[in-house]
């Protein structure tokens, strides 16, 4: 049964991939009819309108090869993972349809414009198609996949519980938790007869943070033989393992997991450096009306210069000034030292959070601008300078570096420039405490890559707009 369901799935998603085909095939024709009328040699003669995408059907083939390549049909992943690989498929569906049409010299400019716009058409509505399907095949009890959760703590069990939640784009339901007590063999037999008796189990997970290694091998080994996937969440700690890979010497039974630092190599820099000024001088040039607009309303408030300068410490612990919209009245530090003299409630809450929920502070414009975070735009200007960067740790007093970011942390945080934007606000902004943007300050570090950077800038964009965390 479990067979024919993982077939079933396969199908549907091949079905859902040839409608995406077909609907970035006729958003190409509609755009080409939008810059003008398609002409013969774009098109046959006798080319039958509503039925683009049946021509020609190689395109088809590059298509559908390359999603089943990279395993969209029979492996499940993440959101971010699964639009990765999309987007993989999408520029080098369009490589691939350039570069035929070109050395074969079957079709005109026109024709090759028309075949690279379906590729890069489809990877937003395969994206999107795909994660309706996904909606609907997370409510179907018989189409999602059926698991079983091996742990030895209820508090391990909880933990992946709610990571199998926030990520329905898996198709996960778990269906049995085996909590075990001992480690010995009639445990493994616990857990095969709960197999059997749940019947057209998908997947087992396994996370087990104190069994000894020969149990573990017996376990997975005996799991391996009755059913299709085995998914084995190891204990090893807080290894930055997201650009890892996995190495196996056969001869000797060892593996080797190789952890990528992306960050020393030159070209990765260079890419994100290039990445910083395009994306910055685009954003200046779109919010300059706004920002004129915004210092107007902050000096007829409050008497002053519009935008604040904070010394904060950069890459390789050198300071610079950051640049915000002020949103604060002119004597905020006295006011501030004033609260936690006489309140030492808020002072327990500005040592966890360096934030205040009710700051007295902050003007009226002020916790507008904050809440929807323009008074972060001027760091533009900071990432044009090379002081900062679009996304990266946050940027933070050298009181802040010596006080909670400690020696391992300060190594990890001046290899790179502070971000407008980074892991910790779209993971909960101020609602978290310091010691965990702390962690995922060193976590972004020690796993960037590109694709870190733009999940990061896509993410920040809804949560500003819910004001998440933001006060």
């Amino acid at each position: 049964m479990a067979n024919v369901r993982s077939v079933i799935r396969s199908i549907i998603f091949v079905f859902v991939d040839i409608l995406s085909i077909y609907f970035a095939n006729y958003v190409s024709i509609l755009f080409r009819r939008f810059l003008g009328n398609i002409n013969v040699l774009v098109f046959p003669d006798n080319f039958p309108y509503l039925i683009g995408p049946f021509w020609p059907s190689w395109i088809w083939i590059i298509f559908i090869s390359l999603m089943a390549f990279y395993k969209l049909y029979t492996s499940t992943y993440t959101f971010w993972e699964e639009f990765r690989r999309i987007i993989s498929v999408g520029f080098l569906s369009f490589l691939l349809v350039m570069a035929i049409s070109y050395i074969s010299g079957w079709y005109g400019f026109d024709t090759r414009f028309f075949l690279a716009l379906t590729s890069l058409a489809f990877i937003p509505i395969a994206i999107t198609l795909r994660g309706i399907a996904k909606v609907l095949l997370y409510k179907s009890d018989l189409l999602s996949y059926r698991a079983i959760l091996v742990v030895d703590s209820r508090e391990l069990g909880e933990l992946v519980m709610n990571a199998l939640r926030s990520n329905k784009f898996l198709l996960i339901h778990v269906k049995s938790i085996v909590f075990l007590k001992n480690f010995n063999n009639d445990e493994i037999e616990r857990i095969v007869s709960r197999i059997g008796k749940l019947k057209s189990v998908d997947v087992v997970i396994i996370a087990l943070e104190r069994a000894n290694e020969e149990f573990l091998s017996k376990v997975v080994s005996k799991l391996h033989s009755v059913v299709r996937k085995t998914y084995f969440i190891p204990n090893i700690g807080e290894l930055p393992l997201l650009n890892s890979e996995m190495l196996f010497v056969m001869s000797h039974d060892i593996p080797f997991i190789s952890i990528r630092n992306n960050l020393l190599l030159p070209v990765n820099r260079f890419i994100k450096r290039s990445f910083d000024i395009v994306f910055s001088l685009f954003a200046l040039i779109l919010s300059f009306p706004i920002l004129l607009i915004l210092s107007v309303l902050i000096v007829l408030e409050s008497p002053g210069w519009p935008i604040y300068k904070a010394r904060r410490v950069g890459k390789g612990g050198k300071e610079f000034y950051c640049y915000k919209l002020r949103s604060m009245y002119k004597d905020a530090d006295e006011r501030l030292k004033e609260i936690l003299e006489k309140d030492p409630a808020k002072r327990e809450e500005w040592e966890k959070y360096r934030k205040l929920k009710d700051d007295p502070r902050i003007t009226k414009i002020g916790k507008i601008i904050r809440k929807l975070s323009l008074d972060e735009f001027p760091q533009f200007f900071n990432v044009l300078k090379g002081e900062m960067s679009i996304v990266g740790p946050r940027a933070v007093t050298k009181e802040e570096i010596e006080k909670y970011y400690r020696e391992e942390g300060k190594y990890y945080y001046y290899l790179v420039t502070p971000g407008i934007t980074g892991l910790w606000q779209v993971l909960g902004r101020n609602e978290k405490d310091y010691d965990f943007r702390v962690k995922t300050d060193i976590w972004y570090v020690e796993n960037w890559s590109f694709w870190l950077d733009i999940v990061i800038i896509l993410k920040t964009i809804p949560a500003v707009i819910k004001s998440e965390g933001a006060y």
